[in-house]
C-alpha cells in the first residue's frame, strides 16, 4: 500500500511532571539572575553602547526562549552563546561564560540528535576550556568545574530521558501488538461465524431433502419397493454430499491461516444449476432460468447469493406443496437478481426468521447487506417468492467469456 505523504513524527517522550516544572522555574530564575548580575554593572558604570544594547537584547531573547529548551534546545544554546559573547565583549567579564553551561545542559538533556551530543557538545566544552585557561586561572577553575558538573548532570538527564523514551516506545509497541492481535481475533471470529452460517444452510438444505425423500419412501415402501429403494439412494447421496462439503468447511478451522488444505473454491452462481438439478433428481420439481449475459461478481458476493438461494430452496422444500419450484437469475447492467418462487402448502406457513445470524430471513438479509444487497419476500395467496438483489461493481464483475 502506497503512502500518501510523509509520516508525522510522534513525540513518545513522557509529558513533564511536577518535578520537571519546578526545574523549569529554577532554571529560569537562575538564568535571569545571572543575566541581571552581568547587565546591571554595565548600566551603573554608564557603559551604554551598541554592544551593551545588543547584549541586553540577546539576554532578553534568551530569557524568552527558556520555555523552548525542551523542544528547541539548539535555539536556546545559540541565544545564550550570543548573549555570553556580547556580554564578554561589552564589559570584559569572562564570568558571563557561566551562561554557556546552561546551554550545554539543554543540548545534552533534550536534543535527541546523536551528532549534537557526539560532536557539538564536546567541541564547545573543549573550546570553552581553552578560552578560560588563557583568560584567568581563578575564573577558569570555577567555570571548568561548573561546566563539568552541569555536563555530567545534563548527560545523566539525557540518558534518563532516552531510557524513558525507550520504555514509552516499548509500551506503545506492546499496545499496538495487542490491538493487532485483537483485530486478528475479530477477523477469525468473523470467519468462524461465516462458516457457521454456511454449515447451517448446508445442513438445513440437506436435511430438508432427506426428510422429504424419507417420508416418500415410507409411504410407498409396501406398494413400490423399487421406488422406495431409489428414494433411499437419494437420501444416501444427499448425506454423502453434505458430509463432503461440511468436511471442506471444517478443514478451514483446522488449517493455519484459515485456508482449506484442498483450496476448494467456494460455490457461486455457476453452481446453482447443479443444485437445482440435484433437487430435481431427488424428486423435487425444480427448474432454473437464467436471463441476460452472465458475469462474475466478487467471490464473497457470489457465495452470499448462492447461500440465499439455497436457503430459499430449503424453505420451498420444507413448506411448499412440491408442485413447482422456480429459480430465476437475471443479469443486468446494474446487478444480479435471483428469485425463488413456489406454492405454499395449505397446512404450512412460511418460514419465519429465527433469532441469530445465518437463520431464516434474518440470516439471508445479513448476508446480502454485507455486499450492499437487498432481500424482498412476497406472498400472494398461495404463491410465495424470495428475491435477492446484489449490485454490480465494475472492479469485480466480468463476463463469463472474459475469464482467463
Amino acid at each position: 500500500m502506497k503512502e500518501t505523504g510523509p509520516r508525522a513524527e510522534v513525540d513518545l517522550s513522557p509529558a513533564p511532571g511536577w518535578t520537571a516544572r519546578m526545574v523549569d522555574v529554577l532554571f529560569y530564575l537562575g538564568l535571569a539572575g545571572l543575566l541581571t548580575i552581568y547587565l546591571f554593572p554595565l548600566v551603573e558604570q554608564g557603559e551604554i553602547n551598541p554592544l551593551t544594547v545588543a547584549a541586553g537584547v540577546a539576554s532578553v531573547a534568551s530569557l524568552l526562549a527558556v520555555h523552548l529548551r525542551r523542544r528547541r534546545p539548539m535555539l536556546l544554546f545559540f541565544l545564550l552563546l550570543v548573549a555570553s559573547t556580547l556580554l564578554t565583549l561589552a564589559g570584559d567579564v569572562p564570568a558571563s561564560l557561566f551562561l554557556l553551561p546552561a546551554g550545554l545542559f539543554c543540548l545534552e538533556a533534550y536534543d535527541r540528535r546523536k551528532w549534537v551530543r557526539r560532536w557539538v557538545v564536546p567541541l564547545v566544552v573543549v573550546a570553552l576550556i581553552f578560552w578560560l585557561l588563557f583568560t584567568s586561572a581563578q575564573v577558569a577553575f570555577t567555570v571548568i568545574a561548573s561546566v563539568t558538573l552541569l555536563s555530567v548532570v545534563g548527560w545523566a538527564r539525557g540518558i534518563r530521558a532516552q531510557r524513558q523514551y525507550r520504555e514509552s516506545l516499548v509500551e506503545r509497541l506492546a499496545v499496538a501488538e495487542r490491538e493487532r492481535d485483537l483485530r486478528t481475533a475479530q477477523a477469525v471470529a468473523a470467519e468462524r461465524a461465516r462458516i457457521a452460517r454456511d454449515i447451517h444452510d448446508l445442513v438445513s438444505h440437506s436435511l430438508a431433502v432427506v426428510a422429504v425423500q424419507a417420508a416418500g419412501a415410507e409411504r410407498i415402501a409396501d406398494r413400490d419397493p423399487a421406488m422406495a429403494k431409489e428414494a433411499l439412494g437419494v437420501i444416501s447421496r444427499t448425506a454423502r454430499d453434505a458430509l463432503a462439503e461440511m468436511r471442506g468447511m471444517l478443514e478451514v478451522l483446522r488449517t493455519p491461516g484459515g485456508e482449506s488444505a484442498t483450496d476448494a473454491p467456494s460455490p457461486g452462481l455457476s453452481d446453482l444449476a447443479a443444485m437445482v438439478d440435484g433437487l430435481a433428481e431427488r424428486g423435487v420439481p425444480a427448474r432454473l432460468e437464467v436471463v441476460g449475459e452472465p458475469y462474475e461478481l466478487a467471490q464473497g458476493a457470489e457465495l452470499a447469493l448462492y447461500r440465499v438461494v439455497q436457503e430459499a430452496l430449503t424453505n420451498a422444500v420444507k413448506h411448499g406443496d412440491q408442485s413447482d419450484v422456480r429459480v430465476v437469475v437475471g443479469y443486468t447492467h446494474d446487478g444480479v437478481q435471483a428469485t425463488v418462487a413456489n406454492r405454499v402448502a395449505e397446512t404450512e406457513t412460511t418460514a419465519t426468521a429465527v433469532p441469530g445470524s445465518g437463520s431464516g430471513q434474518l440470516g439471508m438479509r445479513e448476508r446480502l447487506a454485507i455486499y450492499g444487497g437487498t432481500l424482498a419476500i412476497e406472498q400472494t395467496g398461495g404463491d410465495y417468492s424470495v428475491t435477492a438483489r446484489l449490485p454490480r461493481h465494475d472492479s469485480t464483475a466480468r463476463s463469463k467469456g472474459e475469464q482467463p
